[in-house]
This record gives structure tokens, C-alpha cells and sequence, in this order.
């Protein structure tokens, strides 16, 4: 998104006072020629010298249009072209037919600051709708990177918390297994690789990749402890999500999952639903549990805040022992 350029603002004004100076020479050819009976080709003639001067001179408002930010300015500006335009017209009826040639009378000089008066508030109006609308897209552009900044810095919380979590589960084999611990190292070092280097927006594919991974990590130190599932619909891999946005889940899932059964079941299903991307991440376990989860779930909610305001949804749900966190996400 970005806001208009002044180049694209001065086209706009003075396309406008094209249409605006197209009008005026209709109106004044057909007085010409209705009212005082000129011939045609005269009457065109003569409100195109009319015209002239005034057209040349609200151009020249126009080219110095951002010093005129006053009213006070405006209107001397106003004035001033009306006297020019005048004076002009009486120069040129000199110039042509010698001093006997007769001066635009004061009618002209009211109609002629008429039609200055007119153009020059419409050049305000346009102005200040033209500004008004860089304001609104630069407030817009402001607050995207705004909440790009927030996901960034959500993203990077999360960080040192997985990291934490995946160590702990690597010191628990180092003595046990040695290989199977080395193994693991190498999964994370995987892992971490992945999700440094990551947009700060991906998609689901890269999403399943990181979570694939986890799962390695979490099969290695419970073993048959733990029954791990990842499903993926192929029509949802492209759709874009928030790196590591459900790492927190899928931790939490694990983490009271073993609290509860053994083996303990965690399942993410990813899917595209109609023209929605639905999201499910379930464990064998409890809610009050789940709910106690902490800066995961509260990082979870404010990514997709951010991500996807006013398109999303995201519930906690427990049943015949099963908890579910399951978020679904509108198209844009």
C-alpha cells in the first residue's frame, strides 16, 4: 500500500483544471452564440481568447498551490488573477484594434473574478481530500508495520522458551543414550536453523516442517510414550501462517498430554475448509491444564490478533478427555 505521490496529485489537479476550463469555454461560446448572435466559428474563437488568459493564469495557482496553505493566500491569489486576467484582455483589445478598442467593462471583470473564485476552492477542496487521503494510507502503512514489528518481536519470545524446552528434553537422553541424544542435537540444530532464517510471515508447509521435526525430538526422548500425528492437506500447504505460531500448542500439547496418559496421543490437523484454513491441535488430557499454559497461549492469541484481525477464531475446548485448541483463519 502506498500513499499518492505529489507528481500523481499535480496530474489529478490539473486534469481538473482541464475538465474545469473545457466547461467555462462552453458556457461562454454558447452565450456567444445564443445570446449575442455571434457566428459560430467567432464565437469559439473569441471564448477561446477569453479563456486563454484565465486558463494560464489559475495554471500558475495551480504550480504554486502547496505555498497557497492559507486562506489569506488563497484569496489574494484570487484576486490577483482576476485583475491580470482583466488586464490582459484589455492589452490584447489594444494590441488589436488600437486605443478606440473598447476595455472589459466591470461586468467582465466580476465575471471573470466569478469564475477564478469558483476554480480556486475547488482546488482547495481537492487538495485537502487528496492530503487527507495520503494521511489515511500512511496511518494504514504506519500501523501494518506496526503489528509487523509486534510479530517480529511475539515471534522472538517465543524463541528463547522452545529452546529451553528442547534442551531439557536433549539433557534427559545425554546419559542415557549418548547416540540417540547426539541425534537429537541434530534435530534441533535443524530446527533452529529453520526457524531463524523464516519470513517473519510463512506458510503452512514450513510450519509442518518445524512441527515434523519437534515430533523427532519429542519421539526420541518418551519413545513409545508418546504417539505423535501430523496431517496435512495438500490444498493448505501454501496458505500463509505466522512462523512458529503453533509451536507453543503443539508443546503444550505434548507436555500434558504425558501428564495424563501413557502412551500419550497429540495430533495437529491442518486442512483448508471452504475458503477457511482450519487449524486443530488435540492431546489426551485436560482443560484446567491447558488453560494454565501461560506465555504460549497469550503469544498464540496476540499473533493472530495481529495476523489475521477480525478473520479468526481461536477455542480451547475439552471433551471425553481430549483437549483442543483449534483456530480457523478467513481469507483476506
Amino acid at each position: 500500500m502506498h500513499s499518492p505521490s505529489r507528481a500523481s496529485q499535480r496530474r489529478r489537479l490539473f486534469a481538473l483544471h482541464a475538465a474545469f476550463w473545457l466547461v467555462i469555454v462552453g458556457f461562454t461560446f454558447a452565450w456567444l452564440a445564443l445570446h449575442d448572435r455571434i457566428a459560430l466559428g467567432g464565437a469559439l474563437l473569441s471564448a477561446l481568447a477569453w479563456a486563454t488568459p484565465g486558463a494560464t493564469l489559475t495554471a500558475l495557482i495551480l504550480l504554486l498551490s502547496p505555498r497557497l496553505d492559507t486562506a489569506g493566500r488563497l484569496g489574494a491569489a484570487w484576486i490577483v488573477s482576476s485583475l491580470a486576467w482583466w488586464g490582459t484582455l484589455s492589452g490584447i483589445n489594444v494590441a488589436l484594434f488600437g486605443r478606440r478598442a473598447p476595455a472589459p467593462d466591470v461586468f467582465a471583470l466580476a465575471y471573470m473574478a466569478f469564475v477564478v473564485a469558483a476554480f480556486v476552492p475547488l482546488l482547495a477542496a481537492v487538495r485537502h481530500q487528496t492530503e487527507a487521503e495520503r494521511g489515511r494510507l500512511t496511518l494504514a502503512e504506519t500501523l501494518a508495520s506496526l503489528r509487523e514489528t509486534q510479530l517480529h518481536a511475539l515471534r522472538w519470545q517465543l524463541n528463547p522458551h522452545f529452546l529451553f524446552n528442547a534442551l531439557n528434553t536433549i539433557s534427559t537422553r545425554i546419559d542415557e543414550d549418548p547416540r540417540a541424544a547426539q541425534s537429537m542435537i541434530a534435530d534441533l540444530a535443524a530446527l533452529l536453523r529453520d526457524s531463524l532464517d523464516s519470513p517473519d510471515v510463512g506458510t503452512v508447509d514450513d510450519e509442518a516442517r518445524r512441527i515434523e521435526l519437534y515430533f523427532r525430538l519429542q519421539r526420541a526422548r518418551f519413545e513409545d510414550g508418546l504417539r505423535c500425528e501430523l496431517s496435512v492437506d495438500p490444498a493448505a500447504r501454501a496458505e500463509a501462517l505466522p512462523p512458529l505460531l503453533l509451536q507453543p500448542l503443539v508443546e503444550n500439547a505434548v507436555l500434558h498430554g504425558m501428564r495424563h496418559a501413557c502412551p500419550a496421543s497429540v495430533t495437529v490437523n491442518v486442512r483448508r475448509d471452504g475458503e477457511r484454513l482450519s487449524i486443530c491441535v488435540s492431546n489426551t488430557g485436560s482443560l484446567a491444564d491447558a488453560t494454565s499454559a501461560g506465555v504460549g497461549v497469550a503469544n498464540v492469541r496476540r499473533r493472530l490478533e495481529l495476523f489475521a484481525p477480525g478473520r479468526h477464531t481461536f477455542e480451547l475446548r475439552e471433551a471425553d478427555g481430549i483437549v483442543r485448541a483449534t483456530i480457523t483463519i478467513e481469507p483476506r
